[in-house]
């Protein structure tokens, strides 16, 4: 009997190792419509962090540590922070491929900061917050910052996020406003979970700033306080949980809720779940989709600047050197790899400069798109390898489909179809005998 070879086509490696989806992403990612609910988040971010800065602000001149926080930053304005051997040159950078590309690799795949770039709505807040003493106008003003990036990216991050898990599942397409109407019928859900350990981190906080109120008793309260400390640690040692717990598994909560259809509290305890039941697999999907993400980004963005360069290159030939120094001068910092002069800003400049303002913003609305695919697809990992469902389980609003089993109506109930006849008993076989009294 001759053996079977086994070869290398056959061997099934999605099965064998699932996490190879994830290259899947930037197809995902890429889908027009999502660049296009990218962009308007980040616009009206961008909008909502101005009219706060308008209304919040006091006048006075804030000191430089706060000047990182405030003020409006566009789309367009944005740096990718990759460390290339030339500023902000992605072509320069592919050039030095063939002379160092193992450096090149390294520097290309190692940006992960790029990939949690849409986490800056959260982090930023929150590190001003943790400044004390601070003003009251300024704790209002991230309290309110907070909020709103919160707000929007539940919404505009869940589209996406519902794009992307009909997408990977069954490889299907769901509208814009499809998907912006599920976002928003499901945004309490998308609130609720983040809300219940936060709940929960305030009530120990509660609790123990109202024990701690015992410390105010002369002489014996301190001791008290001293005494029963281990409760403070133990509700401590809650709260730690539960923050951890809430930094991992947040964006889970959104992906959870547009999967499975459900609630905050089943993306609060699946979050929860996948997080500390899988936690090394969840830092290794983690690590995977921010190394792969840092290419394709990268990419992405070379694809934005070869589009201005080689059109660039056919308007210099047609038009002349300084014509196009005089149209290139208002490129934002994105795309303007190198210094076109100093020219008197032009209208022909300006609606050139918007072109490329537009092109930018989807540049960087890309992160965006690839950090909300990219939990979406972390979460049907997570929910294959701790639950074992098929990776094309995903709640779909459709009608229900007939159940076959149901009685028939119309056309067909008014004809119904002739009985068929009992079979003949076989020749030679004996009448059944009637034992009926």
């Amino acid at each position: 009997m001759p053996e079977a070879r086994l070869s290398w086509e056959s061997i099934p490696w999605n099965r064998i190792c699932p996490w190879l989806r994830v290259t899947r992403l930037f197809w995902i990612a890429a889908d027009p419509r999502k660049l296009v609910l990218a962009t308007c988040g980040l616009l009206l971010m961008s909008l909502a962090q101005e009219a706060g800065e308008a209304l919040l602000s006091t006048g006075e001149p804030q000191p430089s540590s706060e000047a990182t926080v405030s003020g409006p930053v566009w789309p367009w304005e944005t740096r990718l922070g990759y460390d290339l051997w030339q500023t902000d040159d992605p072509l320069g950078e592919v050039g030095l491929w063939f002379v160092d590309p193992r450096g090149t690799l390294g520097r290309l795949a190692s940006n992960w900061q790029v990939v949690l770039r849409p986490l800056d709505f959260l982090l930023t807040p929150l590190r001003s917050l943790g400044e004390l003493p601070a003003p009251t106008p300024r704790w209002l003003s991230t309290s309110v910052a907070l909020l709103t990036g919160t707000l929007i990216w539940a919404v505009f991050g869940g589209a996406i996020g519902r794009m992307a898990a009909v997408n990977f599942a069954r490889d299907q397409q769901v509208s814009l406003f499809g998907s912006l109407r599920f976002s928003i019928s499901h945004l309490p859900g998308y609130l609720a979970g983040p809300l219940l350990p936060l709940s929960g981190m305030g009530l120990c906080l509660g609790a123990t700033t109202l024990a701690a109120l015992i410390a105010r008793i002369p002489d014996v309260g301190p001791l008290v306080v001293a005494v029963g400390w281990g409760l403070a640690l133990i509700g401590g040692f809650a709260m730690v949980v539960l923050l951890l717990g809430l930094a991992a598994g947040w964006p889970l909560m959104i992906a959870t809720v547009n999967v499975e259809g459900s609630d905050g509290f089943d993306g609060f305890s699946r979050a929860y779940n996948y997080t500390f039941e899988r936690p090394w697999y969840y830092l290794f999907l983690t690590a995977l989709v921010m190394t792969y993400g840092s290419l394709v980004i990268f990419f992405f963005w070379l694809c934005g600047q070869l589009m201005f360069r080689l059109s660039g290159l056919g308007l210099l030939a047609g038009a002349g050197a300084e014509i196009t120094r005089e149209l290139f001068t208002s490129m934002p910092p994105l795309l303007a790899a190198e210094s076109w002069g100093e020219f008197a800003p032009t209208q022909a400049g300006t609606i050139l400069g918007i072109w490329a303002r537009v092109v930018a913003t989807l540049v960087v609305a890309f992160v965006y798109s690839y950090f909300w695919s990219a939990t979406t697809v972390i979460y049907f990992l997570l929910r294959r390898s701790v639950d074992s469902s098929d990776f094309n389980e995903v709640h779909l609003d459709t009608h229900a489909e007939p159940d076959p089993l149901l009685p028939i109506v119309g056309t067909a109930a008014m004809n119904p179809s002739p009985p068929v006849p009992a079979a003949a008993p076989p020749a030679g076989s004996r009448p059944p005998i009637d034992l009926t009294p």
